[in-house]
């Protein structure tokens, strides 16, 4: 049963300081998001919005400090924050000065440490130390020596950056929005010191607002000890905040998403009521979530020690289509020395190594910019150590099933012909006979059902009971009973609709769906987040929808009855290379063979009856006589029919039916032993085997080689093991597994190559730019049309129309669609389906491009353009 170890669920876990490319650990941090308890407010603050989330508004009479603090005896030190005058702050109404941050006033009589101020608009900073201090102000006007221009700008956010490194060629560097404004190489050996820092203004002795109080805005400020950040750390930051490279934690408190910006656009209008031709540059503006790929990191969780077995997030998110959430985690043994990042697998277990140290990091991005993914909570969770506890000799235990839990009666002493009887993805039962004249069993009464019998790791519900007389005229109750995860069945979906959803969040919202709370959870799961699927539940049972869930996306489910948790593996088991061999440990065998479902020559079909006779040199079947003709059968042609309306290309199509006709082709061969199960015995504990394990049969007579098999069933003995009969088969998949493989396949490369977005690689596509790209509408606005020679036609490739073009030598004919606004991809798929009729023959007329197909222009921000030609094949190829 999973435990929990960490979690991130309220605005507070989610707040981070830091931006996706400059990581820091502030001595002091303050923003409007994260109001420290140990500053200390002077007035009232007035929250508005601020570079990330809020900000705070001073107006003069308000400020705040960390009062008396001890700061660290470093020769490296970094002051940040962002601050936003008003048009008085730059006039200097009322008084030349305007505080913008200070360790100087607020009742200490010395100057020591860092002061930043506005005098007349100029930038003013002074830093006192041992060795002295230094004033330095920027100029106001142009032209003038010693230090760069800069004057404030009224209604715009600066941002202020002090670095103090006694190791640097400046000791004293200080930058606004991103420009080094002020500098020197003077050392005033600024020690460790105590005093309070103040934001807004430098207090009055007495603690109160000073007329040199600061009216504009403040936000964002840091104060880093021991640091000195390099060019590449100070850009990093300032390109972040400006380029909205950082997490949304304040629009929904508790969760982060991507932040909204204002994005603008010129756009060339025709002038209203102007002249012919006259045309206007117009802004418009658009609230639109970032086009940047954004990063979300945790602070480093201490887990207090490594996970018994494994770690797992389970992760509360939204991600809509188009929008991308990547997570992954590093691990430390000591909180200082860090592996590198490793992504999570698809079903949140942590791949990083088990270490004491845990950090979580978190990509977000989007490929429609009206659209974000969220994500609301993060669990860490442990799993420990799943034992596979073996049946044989284990006490069988009876539970009376109440509303305060479970009520124990006793161990069934008698208890006999205990056999438990299970298969992959299939029944799990439990039978088994006690004397009626046993005290246990008269305690039961006459209707002994509905009780929970539990026998090692596993638990079972009793649904008949059956008195019986023997032959030799000893009477006895046979008990039957369900496995428990059977109950299931009485808790119903009322309705559940999923699109391109991942095996993991298919369970977890039907567990989630259930009528009444089923009180089940998902455990492991171990389906690719690249197999995506729909699922359509309308008044199922809970059992029934997951066994859909099987359907649909394959693999294999193992319920544990004792935590109530349902797993889904790819395959589950083991290969131990246990052997069964024939007198030792095999005592029966049954070698079955059968041909009911071997087709050798299929039919696929695609979406409008689309075949693969384009791929497969015009011929519209793919045929594999392998093993009709090792064995000069007769019968060689098989047929069968495949389809399926997600194809659209015949060379996906005809890749997926080689892969379906590899396993249709071969017979099915199965095996049916009487095995003992020798693992008990002292020397053989190696030799246990489990549901779903790979083991090898080995009998020289009636087999002529080792086979390796599967269990898929077994009738297990728990008082006489040597009586076990296990059901084996050969690995085979069935036409639905091969094809969910060649669709994965897929997916998984399109995601390892980047070429497109994956979420529909059958379709190949997620959204097409182009309108009306199908004739649908006919020839209308989104095209624009040169020459007369294009048409419509009631026939399509994809649907029931087309565009049709005629053309001639000498004769120009185009159908152009601009697209715009797609810059926010790293890669593009273009791509139609062309039939033609004839031959198409280039010739020349002079000055005229001998050209048919598709061209491609790319217009590029900086107003460059290329070119890329799709040409039609000919026969000429002039």
């Amino acid at each position: 049963m999973a435990k929990q170890k960490v979690l991130i669920t309220n605005k507070m876990d989610f707040i981070s300081l830091d931006t996706q490319n400059a990581k820091f650990v502030p001595f002091l941090a303050s923003n409007a998001e994260d109001h420290p308890a140990q500053i200390v407010d002077v007035g009232t603050p007035t929250f508005v919005d601020g570079v990330r989330g809020k900000g705070i508004k001073h107006n003069r009479n308000y400020a705040y400090k960390w009062h008396s603090v001890t700061f660290p005896d470093d020769t490296k030190r970094i002051i940040s924050f962002w601050f936003k005058p008003t048009a008085e702050d730059v006039e200097a109404t009322g008084s030349n000065w305007r505080i913008l941050a200070s360790t100087r006033g607020d009742g200490y009589g010395t100057n020591y440490g860092f002061h930043a101020a506005l005098y007349n608009g100029r930038l003013n900073v002074r830093v006192y130390g041992n060795a002295g201090s230094l004033d330095m102000y920027s100029q106001g006007t142009t032209g003038t020596s010693t230090y760069p221009y800069f004057m404030a700008e009224a209604d715009k956010w600066h941002h202020f950056l002090l670095i103090y490194d006694e190791d640097g060629f400046y000791k004293v560097d200080v930058f606004v929005d991103g420009v080094r404004i002020l500098y020197s190489g003077v050392n005033p050996h600024v020690r460790g010191f105590t005093r309070s820092f103040t934001i807004g203004d430098m207090l009055n002795s007495n603690g109160t607002i000073s007329v040199n109080a600061f009216e504009g805005e403040t936000d964002e400020v840091f104060f880093i000890s021991g640091e000195a950040w390099t060019m590449d750390n100070r850009g990093n930051y300032y390109d972040d905040i400006t380029n909205n490279r950082f997490v949304d934690y304040w629009t929904l408190p508790g969760s982060i998403q991507l932040p909204q910006y204002i994005k603008r656009t010129e756009i060339e209008r025709d002038v209203p009521d102007g002249e012919p031709g006259e045309t206007e540059i117009i802004i418009v503006e658009e609230l639109v979530y970032s086009d940047q790929v954004v990063e979300w990191e945790s602070k480093a969780l201490d887990l207090d020690k490594p996970f018994d077995n494994y770690g797992r997030l389970q992760i509360n998110y939204e991600a809509p289509q188009e929008t991308t959430l990547r997570f992954f985690t590093k691990v430390s043994s000591d909180g200082t020395q860090w592996s590198v990042w490793e992504e999570l697998r698809h079903d949140g277990v942590i791949i990083s190594p088990s270490e004491r140290f845990l950090k979580i990091k978190i990509q977000l991005s989007t490929g429609n910019l009206n659209k974000t993914p969220r994500v609301d909570e993060i669990q860490v969770l442990e799993y420990g150590t799943i034992e596979r506890l073996p049946l044989v000799n284990q006490p069988l235990k009876l539970y009376k099933d109440l509303d305060t839990g479970l009520e124990y009666i006793g161990e069934l002493m008698n208890a006999y012909d205990i056999i438990v009887e299970e298969e992959i993805n299939g029944e799990d039962l439990l039978t088994f006979k006690v004397p009626i004249n046993d005290p246990k069993r008269r305690e039961l009464g006459a209707e002994p059902v509905e009780l929970i019998a539990e026998i090692s790791d596993r638990r079972y519900i009793i649904r008949e009971a059956i008195d019986e007389r023997s032959d030799d005229g000893k009477l006895y109750t046979t008990f039957k009973a369900e496995a428990l995860f059977y109950e299931l069945r009485d808790f119903k979906i009322p309705k559940l609709e999923l699109e391109d959803a991942t095996a993991f969040q298919a369970i977890t919202e039907i567990l989630k769906a259930s009528v009444p709370a089923s009180g089940w959870t998902l455990g492991l799961c171990e389906i690719p987040n690249t197999r995506k699927r729909d699922i359509k539940i309308e008044w199922k049972s809970v059992l029934m929808a997951l066994r859909e869930v099987l359907n649909i996306w394959g693999g294999e489910l193992v319920f544990n009855s004792i935590t109530k948790e349902v797993s889904f593996y790819q395959i589950y088991g083991a290969d131990n290379g246990v052997r069964f061999y024939y007198n030792k440990n095999l005592k029966r065998i049954v070698r079955t063979v059968d041909t009911y479902e071997l087709i050798t020559r299929l039919y696929p079909q695609g979406k409008g009856n689309l075949d693969i006779k384009t791929v497969n040199e015009g011929i519209e079947y793919l045929e594999d006589l392998t093993w009709v003709n090792a064995l000069e059968l007769r019968n060689k042609i098989r047929v069968g029919h495949w389809k399926d309306e997600g194809y659209i290309y015949p060379s996906d199509l005809k890749e997926a039916a080689q892969l379906i006709l590899e396993d249709i082709s071969r017979p099915r061969i199965g095996y049916v032993v009487t095995v003992q199960d020798l693992s008990l015995l002292s020397g053989h504990e190696h030799e246990s085997f489990n549901m779903g394990d790979y083991v090898y049969t080995v009998d020289n007579e009636l087999l002529s080689s080792e086979i390796k098999s599967r269990i898929i069933r077994r009738q297990y003995n728990v008082r006489e093991p040597w009586k076990t009969v296990v059901e084996l088969a050969q690995s085979k998949r069935l036409l639905s597994d091969a094809l969910r493989k060649a669709v994965d396949d897929k997916m998984e490369y399109l995601q390892t190559a980047d070429l497109l977005d994956a979420t529909d690689a059958r379709q190949m596509t997620v959204f097409n730019y182009l309108l009306n790209s199908r004739a649908e509408q006919g020839i209308n606005a989104d095209w624009q049309q040169i020459g007369t020679g294009f048409t419509i036609a009631n026939e399509g490739h994809s649907g029931e129309w087309s565009f049709k073009v005629d053309g001639n030598f000498g004769k120009t004919n185009r159908l152009i669609q601009r697209v715009y606004g797609v810059s926010h991809r790293n890669s593009y798929t273009i791509s139609a389906a062309v039939g033609t009729e004839g031959q198409v023959v280039r010739g020349g007329t002079q000055g005229l491009e001998p050209f048919v197909g598709l061209k491609v222009v790319i217009t590029y921000t900086d107003g460059t353009k290329e070119e890329q030609l799709l040409g039609i094949d000919d026969t000429t190829k002039n």
